[in-house]
């Protein structure tokens, strides 16, 4: 905690909204954010033209210019959102849509899933060694996949069929010892 609130007391903004009179938000004490409540009533009555062309930028430029940043109106101006289609995958009965590349934490999430879907985790107590081990074990594949594998698809080809089949999670649990830590020089890209 006494990183985060040293450094967000630093930044009256951030410590106007993060910090309760210079002291972090306990459990269980509400947060208000006035602000951003009337940014979204202001973006849902007026459209996003309020957000990208109007007061809104401008104090987000203003801002960005006060602390060295290189925010202009022309870039929000210019903005345009790219949609993409959702990503899908099942667990145990259960649909999850995510977010797809560029964004990597529906693909890691769904590669991960993939992996303990061989394993009988609801047979596991909750936190048990054996259930941490396997979710760890997933989660070191599933992110050498992610960090090696994944990017921005306007520059990157995503294998997501390749990451995202049970193939790929037959042979990562393979891989997988069932009581001992891999070696971390043996989860690298292309041992699986």
């Amino acid at each position: 905690y006494g990183f985060a609130t040293d450094r967000f007391a630093k930044q009256p903004n951030v410590a106007a909204i993060f910090l309760d009179h210079g002291k972090p938000w306990k459990v269980g004490d509400r947060l208000v954010q006035k602000d951003l409540a009337a940014t979204l009533k202001l973006i849902s009555a007026q459209g996003p033209d309020v957000f990208y062309k109007g007061n809104i930028a401008e104090r987000v430029v203003a801002a960005s210019k006060a602390n060295g940043g290189l925010l202009t109106m022309t870039d929000f101006a210019d903005y345009t959102v790219t949609e993409r289609a959702p990503l899908y995958c099942n667990y145990r009965g259960y649909r999850i849509i995510s977010s797809p590349p560029p964004s990597s934490g529906g693909a890691s999430m769904c590669e991960i899933l993939n992996i303990l879907s061989g394993y009988p985790m609801d047979k596991m107590p909750v936190h048990s060694a054996k259930s941490v081990h396997l979710m760890v074990e997933a989660m070191r594949h599933a992110y050498v996949d992610r960090n090696f594998s994944l990017g921005d698809p306007a520059f990157v080809k995503n294998p997501l069929d390749k990451i995202l089949s049970q193939e790929h999670a037959a042979a990562i649990r393979a891989k997988i010892d069932p009581v001992k830590a891999t070696p971390s020089s043996e989860v690298k890209l292309g041992v699986v």
